[in-house]
């Protein structure tokens, strides 16, 4: 009666298939928990996307500026600010003084930044057969669509004209831009912005965090495939 006692109290401390599988699942849990704390907290610690900009400025006709690069976000919009000044010179030989000059149409780099030039200009007398006129004026605008000639590597080309459905007379008669007869006089100024939306990149805490939750799961694998007979079970059998 003695020995079966003794046997029944030697039981309660040895392992058993129900003990094991019951660690094993407790343990399963723990590790399930632990990564799932490591998740929430990685997403807790990203630092939050905002929206960023790229500013650049550029002078004379033609002006450059670079492209966006996708590398470093996505583009949203592009935003031009232009400031237009340009001789134009016309054929008018045998004047009597300078004439002032009607002019309609447009001046522009492209359709975001269109300058109306519709107006009257004093000219000014460049050589006997040549006057001249300056037009000067602003223009902005932003565009959400057709982003894609703005987008990849290589310059984006700022090249406004006079040709652009523009026309000119003298009291009501019409009268033509001479070829060219100078080098080109614009001195037009740009500024363009890209919107974009930064690509995500996680900080150096959230590395740090992923870093020790790494560390952490290693250590309760580890744990887990300690050989049985080493266990020491002293009161609860499961940590």
């Amino acid at each position: 009666m003695r020995s079966r006692a003794r046997l029944t109290h030697l039981n309660a401390y040895l392992p058993s298939p129900w003990l094991h599988e019951s660690c094993a699942a407790k343990g399963k849990y723990k590790m399930r928990t632990i990564c799932m704390a490591l998740c929430a907290s990685s997403l807790l610690c990203a630092a939050p996307v905002s929206a960023a900009t790229i500013v650049q400025t550029a002078n004379g006709g033609p002006a450059y500026v670079n492209k966006f690069d996708l590398a470093v976000g996505t583009l949203t919009s592009v935003s031009i600010a232009a400031s237009y000044s340009v001789d134009a010179y016309f054929n008018y030989p045998f004047q009597a003084g300078t004439p002032v000059i009607q002019a309609s149409g447009s001046y522009a780099a492209n359709d975001t930044v269109k300058y109306d030039i519709t107006g009257t200009y004093q000219s000014y007398q460049v050589n006997p057969d040549l006057i001249g006129i300056t037009i000067t004026g602003t223009a902005a605008g932003t565009t959400f669509s057709n982003l894609e000639s703005y987008i990849g590597n290589g310059l984006v080309v700022l090249a406004p004209s006079l040709y652009f459905s523009s026309s000119y007379s003298i009291n009501g008669v019409a009268i033509e831009m001479a070829a060219n007869p100078f080098p080109a006089r614009s001195r037009d100024r740009y500024t363009v912005t890209y919107d974009y939306i930064p690509a995500a990149v996680p900080e150096p805490a959230t590395w740090l965090l992923m870093i020790a939750g790494f560390g952490m799961v290693g250590y309760v694998m580890r744990r887990r495939r300690t050989p049985f007979g080493t266990a020491t079970f002293s009161g609860s059998a499961c940590a």
